[in-house]
Parts: C-alpha cells; structure tokens; sequence
C-alpha cells in the first residue's frame, strides 16, 4: 500500500514503527565506532610486537583514529544537514571498512596508521548521522532519552572491545578481526544505502513537528545554507562551555579507557591482560548504563544542568581518589573505576545543549561543532599521557605523573560545566537569545 492512500493514522503510525528500522541500522553502525574507538587498547603488545613501537608510536598509532575524527566533525555536521544520513552514513561506512581491512593486513606501521585513519574518517560520521536522525524521526521530549539510548547501545561496543575482544583476538589474532570487521562496515553500509530515509517526509509521511502540533522548524524545500548555518554556530557563545568541557572530559575517559587503561592496571596491580581489560569492561557497562538514565532524568527533570554539575562534580572525586590514593585494593578500584566512569557519562549532556542552543535548521552543524571538542581531546590526551610516563620508573611511579594530567584535565572539564546554559529541554533560539 504506498503511503499516499493511507489514512492520517495509519500514516502516523507507520512513522511511529518505521523509525526504529532507520535508528536500529544506524545504532549497528554506532556500536561499530566503538570497537574501533576502544580496541586499540586491547591490542597494545600485539601492535608493538608487530611493528616495534614506542609507547609515543603507539599512542600516536591509537590517536590516528581521533584526528580524523576530530577533524571530520563539521564537515559531517553540513553532510547531516544537506545531503543527509543516509548517503552521509553509507559512504562513511564504505571508508572505514575498507580502513579496517588495511589495519588488519598491513605489512609496516606506515600502512597501519593509513588503515586507523581511514577508520576514524569513516566512522566519524556516524554519530552527527545518527543524531541527526533523532531531530527528524523523534519528538523533542525524547530527545534526551534517545541521546541516552544512543550511548547506551554504542558503549556495548565499547563492552565489546575489552575481554570479548582479548578472547577473540587470542583466538583468531588481532588480522584477522579487524578485516573482520572491515567486512561488516561494508555490509552496513549496504543496509544504510536500502533502508535509510532522511525524514518522513522522504516517505511522503507526516513530519514529526506535524505529528507533534507544533510548526515546522524547516520549512519543506527550505534549503541549508552551509555558510549560514557554520556562522551562526562559530559565532554562538554558548556553544563554546559544551565544547571545552566535552574536549576535557573526553581527553580523561577516551585516554584511559581506550589507550592506556589496560596498561596502567596490568603495569601497576601486576595482572594479566585479560584481567586487566574486565576493569575497563565494568566502566563501559556503567557508563552505558548511566547514560540511558541520565538522559532520561534529564527529559523528566528538564533540566541539562542539574546532572552535569552534580555528576560531573561525583566524577572528579572518584578520579582524584584513584590518584591521590595510589595503589589501592583491586575491588576498591573497581569500585570507584565504575562510580568515575558512570559519573563522567554526563559529558552526553554536550550534545543536547548544543542542539538547543542552536537554530534547528542547523542541528547537525551544532552538534558536530561541539562533538569535534571530544576527539580532539581524544587525540591530544594518550598523546600528553604517554609523554608523561616515567620510563625510568616501573609500576604506579610511571604512571603517577600521567594520572596527575588525567586528574587536572577533568577538574578543567567541571570548572567550565558551570557555565554551560541550561535550556530546559527546549530549543532558546527563537527565544530571541541567540
């Protein structure tokens, strides 16, 4: 039956069911970006071995992946508001198989780290995309909630790339997974090119500002104007706060859990890697976990604020606890690993921000302007952490100077959380606070 000769309800209803088929391709995709993200870590003697890194080469090899990211972001922001997720995604997914393929096969280093760029330029779309999506197929009042499932199901991935993938690399080698996983991009990326639609309307179904009541923020056939649009976000204040404290607490969380966390527990506690990686295992199940319900709290409360300050605040303890304490009982860590991972989940609240301080025309714009904060901290933190490693020291005194710059970088984070706007789940551009 083509959606033309359906009734009203039946078209909104088929809105209703229709975009959980766009979000469950995408959210595969998502959950991809993070065994890529967080995988490095767990191949760390496997990468050196391969090619005699450095800890400086190896952290720089991790940091390809966030560099390309980081640098992809706006670009990805004007692709999610011109030509849309569905081209946007597939192409990226196209890319990063591909790169994954390279990483797997590469014969020198040189060729590793073409392969890792080209995974972090592949991938780098896929968040922006899916966000994206949550503005055009989602209500305003779930936004928050979806942000929260989002990541939820994308730290799965995370959960994925720690003893899961330990296991499997043992048994299959660290090649052979990641062409694996090259070839599952592409098949994505097949997917994304048949089943994607941009907005309902793309169906010719009602528009979920129609099916809300409310007007239309784009108006149809109204056209982004990318000047326009990067304008307006570069030159809105507010965006500045969710992008230094998304770029501090990236640099913490993306540092220790996806390069050098592995290391610092099997370096400094004296187990195993496989041991050492159910620690970072258990914060990416806390911090999956915790950003379902912060997003939710946040819808319920409509309040962004509320549990960036308090979380972010309950974060910065348990990290300068771990610090200041220094080698402290293996379940006490993992105690307060889960609390600091958990808390620091708050950082989601960059990306509703974002989308609120800014025109909806240009919602993907915003949020990728202020997403390219986290991977640029994401790239810049194993960087700054392993140059402060003590070499000529062995367990905690190697890395209690790295843990020190973990510590102050996320005080930074909170300090400029204070500032960030509170829009109370609601969009303050029309409010004629530009």
């Amino acid at each position: 039956m083509k959606e033309s000769s359906l009734t009203k309800e039946q078209q909104i209803k088929k809105v209703l069911s229709y975009r959980w088929i766009v979000y469950a391709i995408l959210i595969i995709s998502y959950f991809i970006v993070f065994v890529h993200r967080m995988s490095v870590g767990i191949i760390k003697q496997e990468l050196v071995d391969s090619f005699a890194m450095t800890p400086v080469g190896f952290a720089t090899l991790g940091a390809m992946y966030f560099y390309a990211y980081a640098a992809m972001q706006i670009p990805t922001g004007i692709l999610a508001d011109t030509l849309g997720a569905r081209v946007t995604v597939t192409i990226g997914s196209i890319v990063a198989g591909i790169g994954s393929v390279m990483f797997g096969m590469a014969p020198v280093a040189s060729v590793a780290f073409i392969g890792r760029l080209l995974v972090g330029l592949g991938v780098s779309v896929t968040f922006i995309s899916v966000s994206k999506i949550q503005t055009m197929w989602f209500k305003e009042k779930e936004f928050g909630t979806m942000s929260g499932l989002t990541q939820l199901l994308g730290n799965m991935g995370g959960v994925m790339a720690q003893t899961p993938m330990a296991l499997i690399v043992a048994a299959i080698t660290w090649r052979t997974t990641f062409i694996g996983m090259g070839v599952i991009s592409l098949v994505i990326a097949v997917l994304c090119f048949l089943l994607i639609r941009n907005k309902p309307q793309d169906m010719n179904l009602p528009s979920i500002a129609e099916i809300e009541g409310r007007r239309e923020d784009i108006q149809k056939g109204e056209k982004v104007s990318v000047k326009e649009g990067l304008k307006g976000v570069l030159s809105n204040k507010r965006v500045l706060a969710p992008f230094i404290f998304l770029l501090c607490y990236s640099a913490v969380f993306l540092t220790f859990t996806g390069t050098w966390g592995v290391s610092y527990i099997k370096d400094v506690y004296g187990i195993d890697k496989i041991s050492a990686s159910k620690y970072i295992t258990y914060m990416m199940i806390a911090q999956a976990v915790s950003a379902l319900l912060i997003g939710f709290i946040s819808d319920k409360i409509r309040s962004r604020k509320l549990p960036l300050i308090v979380l972010g605040l309950t974060g910065n303890i348990a990290l300068a606890y771990i610090v200041i304490a220094g080698k402290i009982p293996l379940g006490v860590l993992g105690v307060m690993l889960v609390i600091f991972s958990a808390s620091l989940t708050c950082l989601g609240m960059s990306w509703p921000i974002a989308k609120e301080v800014n025109h909806p025309k240009y919602a993907g714009m915003g949020m990728s302007v202020v997403n390219m904060g986290a991977f640029i901290g994401g790239a810049i933190g194993p960087a700054v952490f392993a140059s402060l490693l003590n070499q000529s020291a062995s367990g905690l005194a190697m890395y209690r100077p790295a843990m020190i710059f973990l510590s102050v970088a996320c005080i930074v984070g909170y300090i400029v959380s204070l500032f960030a706007k509170e829009t109370k789940c609601r969009n303050v551009y029309f409010d004629g606070k530009k």
